[in-house]
């Protein structure tokens, strides 16, 4: 009982956390006070947001479960947003790879601890600074693009879970050795075919 109770109370109060968070932008939006600054960042991560969020997808739901027009527009809204964040944050992956040969040309040709950028005033950061900024544009394409490839028809999925299994396990749920994103299906026209793994296989 103390459970529901505790998950009523919180659905209820993120109506009034929200209106709250509208009303008052200035106590977490002003960044030159480091108040404001850590009230964003623990907002963020809180029980009040989320509920907020998902109080905001429970009334959405049941509204487009009640009225079929507004799920659809819903549905057209997400998808463009989806859309647009994926073909912006894309690029992310051609600046890795270009990023990656620069850091492996300043490494093995040069011989340099450090790379210079900019004109007028250089951009001065260690080569382990740039590296360790290849974890972001990798975590950019996989959680902002991943929704506009499955928006787009494409077959997103993560390996990890089957890298542990054994081959016998692998080869039955037909996981191969690599991740397939971007896979859509099997071509038509060439007979029942399936895809197993990343590669299309006649259906025995």
């Amino acid at each position: 009982m103390d459970s529901i109770a505790w998950l009523v109370s919180n659905f209820f109060q993120s109506f009034l956390n929200l209106a709250y968070a509208v009303t008052n932008l200035e106590l977490w939006l002003d960044w030159s006070d480091k108040k404001a600054i850590m009230r964003f960042v623990y907002y963020g991560g809180s029980i009040e947001f989320f509920f907020v969020v998902f109080t905001t997808f429970i009334l959405l739901f049941f509204a487009g479960a009640l009225y079929r027009p507004f799920m659809w527009r819903m549905v057209v809204f997400f998808e463009g947003i989806a859309n647009t964040i994926g073909r912006a944050f894309a690029w992310a992956g051609l600046i890795m790879v270009i990023q990656q040969v620069l850091i492996v040309i300043m490494q093995r040709i040069f011989t340099r601890p450090d790379i210079v950028l900019g004109l007028g005033i250089p951009i001065n950061f260690d080569i382990s600074w740039y590296a360790e900024e290849l974890k972001l544009y990798n975590a950019l394409v996989i959680t902002l693009c991943a929704t506009y490839t499955f928006v787009q028809g494409g077959h997103v999925r993560v390996g990890l879970p089957a890298r542990q299994s054994m081959p016998t396990t692998r080869r039955r749920s037909g996981a191969g050795p690599r991740d397939c994103i971007g896979r859509g299906p099997c071509p038509r026209g060439t007979g029942p075919r399936v895809r197993r793994g990343c590669m299309c296989q006649p259906l025995l």
